[in-house]
């Protein structure tokens, strides 16, 4: 199982449009929310006009080779692909330090390897209707299942994915790889779906016999194990360092524990975007043994 991989949640997923030759388009309000920035802040950067100074990010986009009256026409037209990455890699490096996102770096991180286009694609279910040849497909699929091993997933997942891989390229093929796949599935079944601490909590007392066990606790008691780390951050409004969310560490990824993923939250009248560690069964085992030893 790739550990580090970043999925887009269904309510971003629904500011993506996809054309016919896969083409990626966003809205200003979607590009805000992959980079964890205001909605109104970024509408602002992105205003150009003769009695308006560029911003920041705006002059970083036309240094990047992004004309300024396409800028304008965003509104109407959605934000392009490669215009969408280099707003990620905006706040993630390139504005002022005290102003960069994490979660635009994890973005950043996830479509590094093949591109934002292929990346978005991926994530949005898009496929295109292969041209290439049998032997050019076979060479793709190696290299897609070589690629996930050296990321770290089992030899059985990543034969999965180069029948994926060969299906996706030439669907004329599935009816012959899918029993194929279904026999690699069925021997090595995926690994379970991650859960919040809250769960966990459920989990535990059930197994100790207690009433209840709050999130709060299982939290603390991950800390103080070094079962993940609190990200902190400055808060605006008062300059102060907080908790921003928990990080997993080597000791959750070599026990495969957990895994952060990204989840979204009311903030006010919209939606954002957070990221949450979550934890699989085999952790309230740890806790169990662990959790009278406080």
């Amino acid at each position: 199982m790739n550990k580090n991989i970043v999925r887009l949640p269904e309510e971003i997923k629904q500011e993506f449009r996809v054309d016919s030759k896969g083409k990626i388009t966003t809205s200003i309000r979607g590009a805000a929310r992959l980079a964890d920035v205001d909605e109104r802040s970024i509408r602002k950067a992105l205003k150009l006009g003769a009695d308006l100074e560029a911003s920041q990010l705006a002059e970083f986009l036309i240094s990047q080779g992004i004309n300024g009256a396409d800028i304008n026409n965003w509104n109407e037209t959605g934000i392009p692909d490669i215009a969408i990455a280099f707003i990620l890699e905006y706040y993630a490096y390139e504005c002022r330090e005290d102003r960069r996102k994490e979660q635009a770096k994890k973005f950043c991180r996830a479509f590094r390897a093949i591109g934002f286009r292929a990346w978005a694609q991926q994530q949005l279910g898009w496929q295109a209707e292969s041209t290439l040849s049998l032997e050019d497909t076979i060479t793709l699929a190696n290299f897609a299942s070589t690629t996930a091993q050296n990321a770290g997933v089992s030899k059985a997942l990543a034969e999965t994915i180069k029948l994926d891989t060969i299906m996706q390229i030439a669907p004329q093929a599935k009816p012959l790889l899918q029993p194929q796949k279904q026999a690699i599935t069925s021997a090595h079944p995926l690994p379970e779906t991650a859960v919040t601490p809250t769960i966990i909590g459920q989990r535990l007392a059930t197994k100790l016999g207690h009433p209840k066990i709050s999130s709060r606790a299982i939290n603390q008691k991950l800390l103080a194990l070094g079962y993940q780390t609190s990200v902190t951050r400055i808060k605006r409004t008062t300059g102060k360092e907080v908790h921003d969310y928990y990080r997993h560490t080597e000791k959750t990824l070599n026990g495969n524990y957990g895994q952060l993923e990204m989840t979204s939250y009311k903030n006010g009248e919209s939606n954002s975007t957070k990221y949450q560690l979550r934890w699989f069964n085999s952790i309230v085992e740890i806790l169990a043994n662990n959790w009278e030893t406080k």
